[in-house]
């Protein structure tokens, strides 16, 4: 049996992914059978994960839920850490939205929506941003946001935050602007050195962007003006989609394509420490590319991080030190919350590891294809945590819910054409942005 990984390239897309086996193994067995075949437990691409035999039969802890009116940025909140966040259930379908036009193969929808103010806010393969009522729906505004003379030039970056009243915006252009959330219209723009590929990352009056050519950008949040500028290492084979910096306090956590992971003061770019996610191994095609597309997560003074090339990263905030390393590739940002991380890798396999020493609680593979004959891969995304369940969106047309503490399936969701961009949870909402640019709202049922 072949086995291939999903790459998303920048300069081409590649489909390939990979087979799987376990603890715990979901296969998409609800309307359709198991797909046939064997499927061999030690993948070629990934060493075999082995479980901790203390924390497998350890009871694992989580901190009570907390309703989050707003999902503002990429990631949910600057440092990208949001805890178990409260999901009002069970979940039932509360509307769909058409959110714009759909991308074509080398250019898809991979932006998360924004939730705030009773608002979402998406922006489309074509850059058009839109504005819908959270609670039903209903379109508010939309428009271009395409530089004059570049209408015809493809993009694959960008996306949104909203902070204090501006929704800030880039769409893979030399430019940053920030619009009225309530209309849409220009607060101001301001270009930047290269074409940007990041969506923006706010906090204490700054706004922040990385380029395609991996330098890191700094602009006063209130009126545009250039602070400051990092450029790092250029690397030419990029993922498509990028990694959002992450930001807690004075600090900024930045993710490049080369696989460097930095931090930076955020008032003058000042360099405090640097990292690179680059493994010595070799297991197969995504560990050539240096690239990380997962955001960083800043919690309670670690940071985790995880790389393309088949590495995972627990760091010191202040220092820099390496608290704890995995062999571990992905391309999904982690999730932390309490004294558990959990991660979804390459060859999709979904994993709790400690928050302290990286042991791992439990493994799950998902499905791994979609079409058997063809090999055409299945694709998740996330996790996030709400409700006590893991959410996790695919290409295969489901959201699934796992249980946390176990790594089972407990349930699934139907979104016609899939996705390939992570959950949102906001207000006890869930939303969902599909391959086919529409957006659906689950919710508890109101009967």
């Amino acid at each position: 049996m072949r086995h291939f990984l999903f790459v998303l390239l920048l300069t081409a897309v590649m489909l390939p992914a990979a087979g799987c086996s376990r603890i715990n193994k979901i296969f998409d067995d609800g309307d359709d059978p198991p797909l046939p075949g064997d499927r061999l437990s030690v993948l070629q691409y990934q060493e075999e994960l082995e479980l901790d035999p203390v924390l497998a039969a350890t009871q694992m802890e989580l901190p009570e839920s907390w309703r989050n009116s707003f999902w503002p940025q990429a990631g949910g909140y600057p440092s990208h850490a949001m805890g178990h966040l409260t999901l009002d259930t069970p979940l039932v379908q509360k509307w769909s939205v058409s959110a714009g036009k759909t991308g074509k193969r080398n250019k898809p929808v991979l932006t998360q929506p924004v939730i705030a103010d009773g608002r979402v806010f998406t922006i489309d393969a074509g850059a058009r941003v839109s504005a819908f009522n959270a609670a039903n729906g209903k379109k508010l505004w939309n428009r271009k946001i395409v530089p004059k003379n570049e209408e015809n030039i493809g993009t694959a970056g960008g996306g949104l935050a909203f902070s204090d009243g501006h929704l800030y915006v880039t769409a893979g252009y030399r430019q940053i602007l920030s619009l009225k959330p309530d209309t849409g219209e220009t607060i101001w723009k301001q270009e930047t050195t290269s074409p940007t590929r990041s969506s923006p990352a706010v906090a204490d009056g700054r706004v922040f962007v990385i380029t395609l050519d991996n330098q890191v950008q700094a602009f006063a949040a209130e009126d545009g003006k250039f602070l400051w500028n990092y450029t790092g290492v250029v690397e030419t084979t990029n993922l498509l989609g990028s990694s959002s910096p992450a930001v807690d306090r004075n600090t900024i956590v930045a993710a490049l394509s080369s696989g460097e992971v930095l931090a930076l003061r955020t008032e003058n770019g000042q360099v405090l420490w640097q990292d690179n996610l680059a493994s010595l191994k070799r297991y197969g095609a995504l560990p050539g590319i240096s690239d990380i597309r997962g955001m960083p997560v800043m919690d309670r003074g670690i940071i985790y991080v995880i790389g393309a090339s088949g590495r995972m990263l627990a760091l010191d905030e202040n220092t820099g030190r390496r608290v704890w390393q995995k062999e571990i590739g992905g391309t999904e940002t982690p999730w932390s919350a309490g004294d558990t991380v959990f991660t979804l890798t390459s060859d999709q396999q979904l994993v709790a590891l400690s928050r302290h020493s990286g042991q791992i609680h439990w493994v799950t593979r998902l499905q791994t294809l979609l079409n058997e004959k063809d090999q055409t891969p299945a694709v998740w995304t996330g996790p996030v945590l709400a409700g006590e369940r893991l959410i996790l969106a695919g290409n295969t047309g489901h959201v699934l819910l796992v249980n946390p503490y176990t790594g089972e399936l407990t349930g699934r969701l139907k979104v016609k054409g899939g996705t390939i961009v992570p959950p949102v949870v906001a207000d006890g909402m869930l939303y969902i942005l599909s391959r086919d640019a529409r957006l659906y709202a689950f919710g508890l049922s109101e009967k």
